[in-house]
This record gives structure tokens, C-alpha cells and sequence, in this order.
């Protein structure tokens, strides 16, 4: 146990390393609890054990053998399922009693050990006393959460130079959740580029995938082709033709991905990939694509066995274990201004007219300014009448005086270009000989008014 447990710690050590603040959360949030649990809670989780099931030995065998037999006879690979069965068999078990809870945690970390397959899982769960179907994650199962999370759509908003970004948390299937996902798509509709974050999204049901992967192929196509239980024969997944659908086969689209990008969100970000209407952005994602069930396991537990791989029409493969490969590999936190900027330099390439390209261009330059330090005596240098314009020195800032004698603030966006808050102009002072000698206005069309310097 000692040996799993330490095996379980280095796999998610990993992941708690790539995000240093969730892992800082984790452990306040885990100390308090501690706390609560000491002072508060303690009766009850004492009575709670006492009422637990111990497993001797033979119970402790007895499961072992009929997760293993399960294995053997559902798991999507013959091969592996006969491996990972052996392994399981191959452990050493206590000598002494068990509860049963702390047996099913101890049997589901060895399973993730022993295939390295995210969905394989096994709990004590005494409600399944049948087969039961692959987990939809409908609304009747989770009214509560997907109300609460938006079925899954957590967020949308217009990024500068119109460029759509729409966060998706979960893949929910129910008419409501259909209703929010085509509701997200109208408000994208007249956008000129479109950012789909999938990032910590752990999957959910296929058919919201199919929905949402529609607005981006044409009816009918093939998406997936799937094989269950070692049948040999594929089942055709294709695009859906609905009436609220709206066409986006022609808009650039941009989807962030990470580690923790699972499952059905994966589906969605491989075939984005493999059928070319997407960009992926972020790291590579978690791997894993097999679809399940879950099975009853001496009535009080439940197995969740991988019975069925996809197989997609492009590659005639899926990502199970290797994930999904970023086309723009950065840091996760890093994915968005990335995409945003890519969507943004797509769009430029792909413009029709100067005009256009002027004002993406003036767009691109405000993205992310470095953080440039300014020198006093080159703030100074810069304070002067321009004609009509008069530029002050506080500080280090600068600042337009205005009729009024107010004063607002210049922000730096790159070498002597400033711009006020609202940016509907720009200001680029002009050098010579060592002393700037007239500042440029320009506007986002790419008109350019020069005023030489008058007087400081």
C-alpha cells in the first residue's frame, strides 16, 4: 500500500507542479479542513467507520479476482486487459482487515498505475447493482451543477479586433444545455475569429461534442468512427444538421488546450487538428479516449472499464495515452494573448484592404506592451507644446494637459509611441539629433498629422 500510494504522489506531483497557485489553494483549502474536521467533524467520521465493512483477506482476494475477471472480458484491449488483470493479481494485499472504502481507494490507484488509463476507475458504490450504460452527464444526473456552471459555458466575450472567446468547462448533454451552446454560437456569429478554451476541461457526452463540432464541417460529414467491446465493426459519429446552426467553416478558429484537457474535449481538439478548421494552442492534453461503462463489482462497487475505442476518419487513430499534440506549444496560462495574437495576424494576412490590415496592424502594437521603463530625463525630453497638443511631465508619467487643464495620462505601448485610455490616436515622437524635435498623431485608419515642437 505504502509502495502504490508513493507511485499515485509522483503521478500527481506532476501535475501540481505545471500549477504552483492551484497547489497553494490545495493546501490552505486542505488545512482548514483539517481543521474543521478536528474539531467538528471527527465524531462523525468516527461513527462512520465504525459502521464500515471490514474485508478480511479472502473478501480482499475475492474482489481482486472479479475486477481482474471483468478486465479480462470487457477491457477494449484483449491484450491489455489480460496484462493489467495479471498486474492486479500480482499485488501484494493486506494480511489483516480492511475497510472496504480505503480497499476501493487503494484498487483504484492500482488500476491508473497499472494501465496508465485515466477512465479505468473502481469505487465503492453500492448503487450499482446493474450494468451500468456509459455516463452521460445529463441533465436529470446533475441538475444542480449544471446550473450553476451554465451547462459547461462559463463565459463569452468580444476580444479587441473582434475575435470571440468562449470558455467551455463541460460537455453537458440535455435540450437546455443545446440551448446555451447554439445561444453561444449566434453571439459569435458575426465575429472575424473565434477562440474556444477548453482548458481543465475534463470531457463529458459526445453529442455535445458532435453539436458543437457541426458549426465547423458540413452536414452529414464522418466525425469519429467508433468500435465497442472488441467488435470489429466501426459506427459512424457524423455532423448534425439542425436549424439554429450557423456556418463558421470559414472562420479562423483557435482552441486552448492543456494537461488536464480531457476525454471529450479532446475529441473535439483532435479532430479540430485532424480536419484542419482549428489551431490548437496551449500543451499537450491528458490522453485520454476511450469511451466506458461501468460495471457492478459484488454488488457494493463499481468498475469503470474502458469497452470502446474512437477511430478517426483522417488519421484512422485517437490519442488514447499520447494526448493531443498543440500546433502553438506555450504554457497554458500564456494561451490566450497567443491565440489572440495569432487570430489577430491571420486575420491581417487574410485582409482585403490597407485599411483593414492598418487597423489590425494598430491593434496588434496595443496587445500586451512590454513594460518599459521610462528615464526622467527622457520623460522630460518629451514634455513641450506640439501646436495644439502640450505634453507635461509628473514623475516619471506622462501627460496630455487638455483645454480644460486636466491631465491625462500617456501609457507607453512601444520606443516613444504613447497612447491615451481611450486609443482612439497615438502619439510617436520624433527624434533628431539627439532631441525630439515634433510628434506624429496617428490614427487607426493610418492617417498620420505631424506638429513640430514649439516650446517646452
Amino acid at each position: 500500500t505504502v509502495v502504490l500510494r508513493n507511485e499515485r504522489k509522483r503521478v500527481s506531483r506532476r501535475a501540481r507542479q505545471e500549477y504552483p497557485i492551484q497547489r497553494i489553494i490545495a493546501t490552505l483549502l486542505n488545512r482548514a479542513f483539517q481543521l474543521v474536521a478536528a474539531f467538528v467533524l471527527l465524531p462523525a467520521l468516527l461513527l462512520s467507520t465504525a459502521h464500515s465493512k471490514m474485508l478480511n483477506r479472502d473478501e480482499q482476494i475475492e474482489l481482486v479476482n472479479l475486477a481482474a475477471d471483468a478486465l479480462e472480458q470487457h477491457y477494449v484491449s484483449e491484450t491489455k486487459g489480460r496484462e493489467i488483470a495479471q498486474a492486479l493479481r500480482a499485488r501484494k494485499l493486506s494480511q489483516g482487515s480492511v475497510d472496504e472504502t480505503r480497499f476501493a481507494e487503494w484498487l483504484d490507484g492500482a488500476l491508473f498505475v497499472d494501465s496508465g488509463d485515466r477512465h479505468l476507475a473502481f469505487a465503492f458504490d453500492p448503487t450499482h447493482n446493474e450494468v451500468a450504460p456509459q455516463r452521460d452527464h445529463s441533465l436529470e444526473d446533475l441538475s444542480d451543477q449544471t446550473q450553476f456552471d451554465n451547462f459547461g459555458f462559463t463565459a463569452f466575450r468580444l476580444l479587441p479586433g473582434n475575435v470571440a472567446y468562449l470558455k467551455i468547462d463541460r460537455f453537458w448533454s440535455s435540450p437546455e444545455a443545446d440551448i446555451i451552446a447554439d445561444a453561444s454560437f449566434t453571439l459569435a456569429a458575426q465575429a472575424r475569429a473565434l477562440i474556444i478554451d477548453l482548458r481543465g476541461n475534463s470531457g463529458g457526452h459526445p453529442d455535445m461534442v458532435r453539436r458543437i463540432q457541426s458549426y465547423f464541417v458540413e452536414p452529414d460529414t464522418v466525425l469519429m468512427r467508433y468500435r465497442d467491446q472488441r467488435d470489429q465493426e466501426l459506427v459512424d459519429s457524423r455532423a448534425f444538421d439542425f436549424a439554429e446552426r450557423k456556418d463558421f467553416t470559414d472562420k479562423p478558429l483557435f482552441v486552448l488546450i492543456d494537461a488536464q484537457t480531457a476525454s471529450a474535449a479532446e475529441d473535439f481538439s483532435y479532430s479540430a487538428k485532424a480536419f484542419g478548421y482549428g489551431t490548437l494552442v496551449g500543451e499537450r492534453s491528458a490522453g485520454a479516449a476511450y469511451t466506458v461503462r461501468t460495471f457492478p463489482i459484488a454488488d457494493l462497487y463499481g468498475l469503470t472499464i474502458s469497452i470502446g475505442e474512437p477511430v478517426h476518419p483522417v488519421t484512422g487513430t485517437n490519442w488514447e495515452g499520447d494526448g493531443v499534440e498543440p500546433d502553438i506549444d506555450v504554457a497554458p496560462e500564456q494561451a490566450l494573448p497567443v491565440a489572440h495574437r495569432a487570430a489577430l495576424e491571420q486575420m491581417r494576412a487574410e485582409a482585403p484592404s490597407e485599411q483593414e490590415r492598418n487597423q489590425l496592424d494598430w491593434i496588434l502594437v496595443g496587445l500586451n506592451p512590454p513594460e518599459l521603463k521610462s528615464d526622467p530625463a527622457y520623460v522630460k525630453g518629451l514634455a513641450g507644446l506640439y501646436g495644439p497638443i502640450r505634453i507635461i511631465q509628473s514623475g516619471n508619467g506622462v501627460f496630455q494637459k487638455m483645454s480644460d487643464n486636466t491631465k491625462s495620462p500617456l501609457h507607453r505601448l512601444a520606443e516613444d509611441l504613447y497612447s491615451p485610455r481611450h486609443d482612439r490616436y497615438r502619439y510617436q515622437f520624433i527624434w533628431d539629433r539627439g532631441s525630439i524635435i515634433a510628434v506624429d498623431r496617428l490614427t487607426p485608419d493610418g492617417r498620420v498629422e505631424r506638429y513640430e515642437k514649439i516650446g517646452s
